[in-house]
């Protein structure tokens, strides 16, 4: 269809983004130190150069895994100048595909916004076409989009610790491996950490069965610590704050033949793991440290088993 058409509502518009930083998102908030310039942006796009499209009343909200929601406020038109607001306007001219509206701390919240980790990211719009009553064409092939681009930026501080909870299905089926259990005596368990990011980390680990019944605090009784947990130490940092080398943490305990009849119940594993940032590990003058897409943390429990000997 071409020629002047009648501006056009295409009605309230609403989506929901789900896991906009991967499904493994912590609990709690995080605090960037900045954000990088030049690499956040809302991009409008049409499918062809149809008429002018004016995305009215956006509004964008991230709800954390806690179910803490933070709305992202941006300049109430997109121009330079204007209020910051949590409901506003982005206009797509008649003679443009595409548009990039850059996000910054200085027109935006994005900080905000970012901090506390959205789980799930919820965005509301109605569009316009053709405000302005100009001549232009429009198919049923023609489509409107609106993208939210942010880069996370790599220089972290978290004085509040973010958690990571999950539980996983554990279980010994193997007979010979029950077997074997019954006959051991005890076993000298060790849990140990090779971290090479920045972050302190403290865990939690508890094995229950698979009713939910807590059979054994496994970090309670590796750290002796009244609150269970055990503590892994931050990566080694340079001047600038990027993680140098792994720092090697291990905790050993023994468990009786009690305790190893416990682990042939357990059905289900417990473990949290809170994150931040160790003031001994940053450099001065800075107050934070940064992550790098490489660093990597892994942390494995092995045993050994010290058997009965049955003479017969």
């Amino acid at each position: 269809m071409e020629g002047i058409l009648k501006p056009l509502n295409t009605g309230i518009s609403k989506d929901e983004v789900l896991d906009p930083f991967g499904s493994d998102v912590p609990e709690g908030e995080l605090f960037f130190s900045d954000i990088a310039p030049n690499k956040n942006f809302f991009v409008v796009k049409k499918f062809k150069e149809i008429y002018r499209v004016d995305f009215r009343n956006i509004s964008i909200i991230g709800e954390n895994k806690n179910g803490h929601r933070v709305r992202l406020k941006y300049l109430k038109t997109g121009k330079q100048g204007d209020q910051i607001d949590s409901v506003f306007s982005l206009t797509l001219p008649q003679k443009v595909d595409s548009l990039a509206y850059p996000i910054n701390e200085d027109n935006s919240n994005v900080r905000e916004f970012i901090n506390n980790i959205p789980k799930t990211i919820f965005v509301e719009r109605t569009d316009f076409l053709n405000l302005t009553y100009q001549e232009g064409s429009i198919n049923y092939q023609d489509s409107l989009s609106l993208k939210l681009i942010l880069q996370v930026p790599l220089d972290v501080s978290i004085t509040e610790p973010i958690i990571f909870r999950d539980t996983a299905d554990v279980g010994i089926h193997d007979e010979d491996q029950r077997r074997e259990l019954d006959k051991a005596k005890k076993l000298v368990f060790t849990l140990t950490s090779q971290n090479g990011i920045p972050l302190k980390t403290v865990a939690k680990v508890l094995v229950l069965d698979s009713l939910f019944n807590p059979l054994l605090p496994i970090s309670l009784i590796l750290g002796k610590l009244q609150d269970s947990s055990v503590t892994f130490n931050a990566g080694n940092v340079d001047a600038d704050g990027f993680s140098t080398s792994s720092t090697v943490t291990s905790y050993s305990a023994v468990l009786d033949s009690v305790d190893i009849s416990k682990i042939k119940r357990m059905g289900k594993i417990i473990y949290e793991n809170k994150l931040f940032t160790d003031p001994n590990h940053i450099p001065d003058p800075l107050n934070s440290v940064k992550i790098r897409s490489g660093d990597r943390i892994s942390i494995a429990g092995f045993g050994t088993l010290t058997y009965r000997i049955d003479p017969d």
